[in-house]
């Protein structure tokens, strides 16, 4: 099915569709259902479910404004879509795979092992902002999140158990990052970023036992400040790269040396706030950062091939 327009219907649009391509599903009461792939769509303001899929795979898609955007799946790949402004973000099953996607201010952004299923599931390398909740973690969802911008949510991550997240960045939400509600004492998120200065203010942002007596203690050490950025705009780390920078430690001058030619280049503080950033196009150049404080900072280069970090000591 290709270039078709599926709109204004009350039941489904169901069948097992090889390919629905470069459609519009809009205003139905129930968008599409059954097991298809879904390329280059747009799936839109239909009041129940936009999609909902037994199986199969949705790729470069916008799903907003839908009750539910994608509903189910055993198993489901989602990439690089956009899916903003639902109630329900992706309400998944078992066996989905979510990657490079921005999920965005939705009421709840990922609904993770759903009620009526719960598995293990890949959330992989997202943006997920601006939601009610980020990701609803249900009780025996089993998942895999790492690498991912948990960003400017009212709640992070809401976890039910102990589940395997690591290398996220998770900050700025206005409640809690994590609201932790299992009795089971857990270190399931070490190994992430919370974008604070020390571990006083990284507990004020994790809902646990200090909140709560009758739910468990949250271990979050260690902090990794690094892992995360290799994310940006879904570019793959690259491997073994081969860029220098000298002197490191340095007072604030240093050059940057590549065996690839760069086309951007980006520091960061340990908040993870963007203090530097230019557009290049050469293999070595000068940075002048004289006028920040001690400490340490995180360069990131982009290339043809990719983007990779090093960490910068300023030492004055």
């Amino acid at each position: 099915m290709d270039s078709s327009i599926i709109e204004n219907n009350i039941a489904w649009a169901s069948g097992y569709f090889d390919v629905i391509k470069n459609s519009t599903i809009s205003k139905n009461y129930r968008g599409v259902m059954q097991g298809f792939t879904l390329i280059n769509c747009v799936v839109d303001s239909n009041v129940e479910r936009g999609i909902y899929m037994n199986t199969g795979s949705v790729w470069n898609c916008t799903i907003r404004y839908n009750g539910v955007g994608i509903f189910w799946g055993n198993p489901v790949t989602i990439n690089n879509c956009i899916i903003k402004g639902n109630q329900t973000g992706i309400e998944t099953a078992i066996n989905n795979t979510i990657t490079n996607c921005v999920i965005d201010s939705n009421l709840i952004g990922i609904d993770n092992g759903s009620q009526y299923n719960s598995g293990y599931n890949n959330i992989n390398n997202c943006q997920i902002r601006y939601n009610g909740t980020g990701i609803f973690d249900q009780p025996d969802a089993g998942s895999s999140i790492t690498q991912n911008y948990i960003e400017y949510n009212g709640i992070g991550i809401d976890l039910k158990q102990p589940d395997s997240i690591f290398c996220n960045k998770i900050c700025y939400s206005s409640s809690y990052d994590l609201k932790y509600s299992s009795n089971i004492n857990t270190n399931c998120v070490a190994n992430n970023y919370w974008c604070t200065p020390d571990s006083a203010s990284t507990q004020v942002v994790i809902y646990d036992a200090h909140d709560n007596v009758s739910v468990g203690i949250v271990n979050y050490m260690p902090i990794d400040s690094t892992c995360y950025l290799g994310n940006p705009n879904s570019m793959n780390e690259i491997e073994n790269s081969s860029f220098a920078v000298f002197p490191n430690p340095s007072t604030g001058n240093f050059t940057i040396n590549s065996s690839e030619k760069i086309s951007s280049v980006a520091v960061m503080n340990m908040l993870g706030e963007k203090i530097y950033s230019e557009n290049y196009s050469f293999v070595n150049f000068r940075i002048d950062l004289s006028s920040q404080s001690n400490g340490i900072y995180f360069i990131q280069i982009r290339t043809d091939k990719g983007i990779a970090t090093q960490k910068l000591v300023l030492q004055k």
